[in-house]
């Protein structure tokens, strides 16, 4: 392999790279308006799953006489674990409120330039494009991915400086050539599998439920059915319980 042809797989692997990287931040993007758009019915399907998991895990308790105190023990520590989901869950929300509401004051040029730069730094300098990268080298690339799917551009141009000022020229000689290309070739196989892959899964899956009005509103009425189904199995759940336990559960 000759520095030519070496220099075109590194341009084909810095152009996956940075097409995997603009998955990840449509995706961020998609599911920061899926949660806050339907936050409420996101909750109460957490509410009621969780609620039912633990009423059949105590029905099935009591079905095998288990203690009074282990089975205080068991719905204490999934009131404890399902409070601590629930408070994460809701400061998630916050800040993907936040960082819509930042994103929405940002200028279209502004956008427009720093996806130009990222675009740029990743064709020449993504960290898997080199063969040796230090620590700070690779926790500075995390910032400004960070930064970039956020639309942060405050904090990306400061990164983009770091990074900038951080990164070091290489000089692989032509004998390592086919070396690293094995490298290279493998590492494209795995991204192409990978974007192939994310695509088909939430949040990619929910794409199409912002087109329009009305798209939107199909999916609330999906989710509604999903939380009566839901709530159906919980009130059938907890009949059950008050006919063993003769106490009830709620989270």
């Amino acid at each position: 392999m000759n520095k030519t042809e070496f220099n075109d797989l590194q341009n084909q692997l810095g152009n996956i790279l940075y097409e995997y990287e603009r998955l990840l931040k449509k995706g961020f993007i998609i599911n920061l308006k899926y949660q806050v758009k339907f936050k409420s019915y996101l909750e109460k399907l957490k509410k009621y799953n969780e609620e039912n998991k633990l009423i059949q895990q105590v029905i099935i308790m009591v079905n095998e006489k288990k203690v009074e105190n282990e089975i205080e023990q068991t719905i204490n520590l999934a009131t404890l674990k399902y409070n601590k989901e629930l408070v994460n869950i809701q400061n998630n929300v916050r800040n993907y409120e936040s960082i819509l509401r930042n994103s929405a004051n940002i200028s279209n040029d502004n956008i427009s330039k720093m996806e130009f730069d990222f675009k740029n730094y990743v064709l020449k300098r993504h960290p898997a494009l080199k063969i040796n990268v230090s620590k700070e080298q690779d926790l500075i690339y995390r910032q400004l991915r960070i930064a970039y799917e956020e639309n942060n551009i405050e904090n990306f141009y400061k990164c983009f400086k770091v990074a900038l000022s951080t990164d070091t020229c290489e000089n692989i000689s032509e004998e390592d050539y086919s070396k690293y290309s094995i490298n290279y070739y493998e590492l494209m196989e795995k991204l192409k599998l990978e974007i192939q892959r994310l695509s088909s899964l939430y949040p990619y899956t929910k794409e199409n439920v912002f087109l329009d009005d009305m798209s939107i509103l199909h999916e609330e009425a999906e989710l509604k059915i999903n939380v009566n189904n839901l709530l159906g199995i919980n009130s059938s759940l907890h009949k059950d319980l008050l006919n063993c336990y003769f106490k009830d559960i709620s989270l």
